[in-house]
């Protein structure tokens, strides 16, 4: 049994990947999840608000000082230039956060994150599972999720690399418009020799 893997969880948006790792942290893995880092990063790093702050303006700044993040999304999912920015900020410092909390985790170590592919992960994980569901699926989980209209739904879709991009580069695929969900999962962690 190999211990010191770190294998990252991606998908789509609305594809499911948060219900897998519940699934995964039901085997007593370690899952950890990088919007809460980047949450923590945006919240509590001064540097980071500071410069949110000189691209967005003070419309995204709360009354305590921390970055409204609602605010912020409706800023960045509106218009896919300022989502760029957005991630290019948050690049490094949302990367030397997420390595850092890694390092001070049991392995095998899973981490959830949502632009794996698009930010260039890949290259420090020892192996990639992608979550993925098809987009009316996906489409309908945001629009319950986010209380959001079809419209916006699709647009933050649109706004993340192609799903079907994503299942090419990577041999494990769960499919989580199929009922069958948690037998995937255990399939695929046999294969990595996890249990």
């Amino acid at each position: 049994m190999s211990n010191s893997q770190i294998i990252g969880i991606t998908g789509g948006i609305g594809t499911g990947k948060t219900f897998v790792c519940k699934i995964i942290a039901n085997y007593g893995f370690s899952v950890l999840n990088s919007d809460k880092i980047a949450h923590q990063v945006l919240n509590k790093n001064k540097q980071v608000i500071h410069i949110v702050k000189e691209n967005f303006g003070m419309q995204v700044i709360a009354s305590d000082g921390s970055i409204d993040r609602k605010k912020l999304g409706q800023i960045v999912f509106k218009d896919f230039s300022q989502l760029k920015i957005l991630n290019h900020i948050l690049d490094s410092y949302l990367k030397e956060a997420i390595f850092k909390e890694i390092r001070k985790t049991p392995s095998p170590v899973f981490i959830e994150i949502p632009l794996l592919y698009e930010q260039n992960y890949q290259s420090r994980l020892d192996q990639v599972i992608v979550v993925y569901a098809d987009d009316l699926t996906a489409i309908k989980r945001i629009q319950k999720r986010d209380h959001i209209d079809k419209h916006f739904a699709i647009k933050k879709v649109n706004s993340q690399m192609s799903i079907r991009k994503k299942m090419k580069m990577t041999k494990y695929l769960i499919n989580t418009t199929n009922p069958q969900v948690q037998k995937q999962v255990h399939l695929i962690l046999q294969e990595l020799k996890l249990i």
